[in-house]
């Protein structure tokens, strides 16, 4: 019988705190990092703006993950099916790595939903002293999370393959320091528009290849929360790479958290 184990959880749950923070910051420099791409190519920079936003609310589906309280709704039982069709991508050797890289954010951000919903879900049945329903939702958690860890462990390389697309369009003399705050918020909000009823025409692109996630999926929790960078002032300090070996050591622990999160009890 699958059960949660109390002490991996409250380690994911640190874990997810943390890297929500890490993703606010990345969302930040994905976003700067757009605006100087777009300077000689606004294709490319419109998708990784895309790739921004996905980014912050990435980062606000880990913070949910970190605070759960319990649904009643325990009856109900969720595990992503959500897919991306990367193979219907039509485009150059970059504009498809970073398209590829927003598809595997949103998939994320979808197993990451689906595992809330079952922890909620999970809570509410212990809560309630039905313990049939809290196995299953136990397995549901364990799905979930072993769908979001496997994702992650292919986000690895697609991270460090846009670093590489994002130098090789940079501008050799361009930095964050050439650009206006307001400028890279205006790429970011055209980009990303307001999902789901008016999404940006890159994401629009980008959610043609998407199927199977929660119609929600892009409505996050704290709005304010999961798009910092329109709430921000001045650009972070230039960074290259965007995803450092900090980062990828921090998802890593967190996948190990993920898998471990559901044992089975005798």
């Amino acid at each position: 019988m699958p059960d949660v184990n109390a002490q991996e959880r409250q380690e994911l749950k640190a874990q997810a705190a943390r890297m929500a923070i890490t993703d606010a910051n990345i969302s930040q420099y994905l976003a700067g990092a757009a605006a100087v791409v777009a300077l000689v190519s606004p294709p490319h920079g419109a998708v990784l703006a895309v790739g921004a936003a996905a980014m912050g609310v990435c980062g606000n589906y880990r913070q949910s993950v970190a605070n759960d309280p319990p649904r009643d709704d325990y009856g109900e039982t969720w595990v992503t099916e959500a897919s991306f069709n990367a193979d219907a991508i039509d485009d150059d050797e970059n504009g498809a790595t970073i398209q590829r890289f927003v598809g595997q954010v949103l998939l994320i951000n979808d197993a990451h939903y689906a595992l809330l919903r079952s922890m909620e879900r999970y809570d509410g049945a212990v809560a309630a002293g039905d313990t049939e329903a809290a196995s299953n939702q136990a397995a549901a958690a364990r799905d979930n999370a072993r769908v979001a860890a496997d994702l992650q462990e292919g986000f690895g390389p697609l991270a460090q393959a846009v670093d590489e697309a994002i130098a090789s369009l940079r501008p050799a003399n361009a930095s964050f320091a050439s650009l206006a705050i307001d400028d890279v918020k205006t790429l970011y909000r055209e980009a990303w528009g307001e999902p789901p009823a008016e999404p940006g025409e890159p994401l629009r692109r980008i959610l043609a290849l998407l199927s199977g996630a929660a119609e929600d999926l892009l409505e996050p929790f704290d709005p304010e929360q999961a798009h910092p960078i329109l709430t921000a002032t001045e650009l972070p300090e230039d960074r290259q790479p965007v995803f450092d070996e900090d980062y990828l050591a921090a998802l890593n622990e967190y996948n190990s958290s993920l898998r471990n999160l559901v044992s089975d009890q005798a």
